[in-house]
């Protein structure tokens, strides 16, 4: 996949929130909504996944190839 380092930093930040949320709620710190890991990951992807189709940074990246 080619991304931007700002599309790879902001879906990287993403993950990571996720990431952090989970080991929240897996210590018992905080509850929220009672989504599966799984949910949250193919959410995220999609979401980069759409960003990356619009950033012109990205677009440049793919028509180099």
């Amino acid at each position: 996949m080619c991304m931007c380092n700002k599309c790879w930093t902001i879906g990287g930040v993403l993950i990571g929130l996720a990431g952090i949320a989970f080991l929240l709620q897996d210590l018992g710190k905080w509850a929220f909504w009672g989504l599966n890991w799984y949910t949250v990951l193919f959410i995220i992807s999609a979401l980069c996944c759409l960003g990356t189709s619009m950033c012109k940074d990205c677009k440049a990246l793919r028509s180099c190839k």
